[in-house]
């Protein structure tokens, strides 16, 4: 994948997406980075990414754009537009290994992909939160309990199919 973090210096920012999920769960293919940045950095991250060799591909619907890496590698700038997401983005910068980009911690990526609506999200999310221990199960709850109290017993029920999913019969966690 595409090494934007080093490029994208002091911009607040976090990879989401399919590449964060590898963090979760199994890994599933993706041709493509997402990064998450705060509506406020976009500017500067895109003129970072186009000073770096970064091809420059247009707005995305969803707010933020799409480049190409030099490396042929399509990356994604996510505008986080909810107000939980300084709080998700300075979590993520906090929880990066020296050296590793900031990655979006698990319950706010199962937020940011309950919130998109779009059935590939949710099979990841079933997925992550199948495989999730205890205490992050409680952390999403409690993420939820506060930025998406209306889509708390949504949460539940993809609780409750990815641990179905991982503890059938002949079936064993990762």
């Amino acid at each position: 994948m595409a090494d934007v973090s080093s490029v994208l210096d002091d911009v607040p920012h976090a990879i989401v997406g399919a590449v964060a999920t590898r963090a979760y769960m199994p890994e599933r293919g993706t041709s493509d980075l997402d990064v998450a940045v705060l509506p406020a950095g976009i500017s500067r991250a895109e003129w970072l990414l186009r000073a770096a060799r970064y091809e420059g591909r247009g707005p995305l619907a969803i707010g933020g754009s799409a480049s190409v890496s030099p490396e042929g590698i399509p990356v994604l700038l996510i505008e986080g537009r909810e107000a939980w997401w300084p709080q998700a983005l300075a979590k993520a910068a906090n929880n990066a290994p020296p050296g590793r980009p900031p990655v979006l911690p698990l319950h706010w990526l199962v937020l940011m992909k309950m919130e998109s609506g779009r059935s590939r999200d949710f099979g990841d999310i079933s997925q992550m939160l199948g495989l999730a221990p205890a205490d992050a199960l409680g952390r999403a709850r409690a993420t939820f309990d506060i930025h998406a109290p209306d889509m708390r017993e949504d949460l539940e029920s993809m609780i409750t199919a990815g641990k179905l999913e991982y503890d059938a019969p002949g079936r064993t966690a990762l």
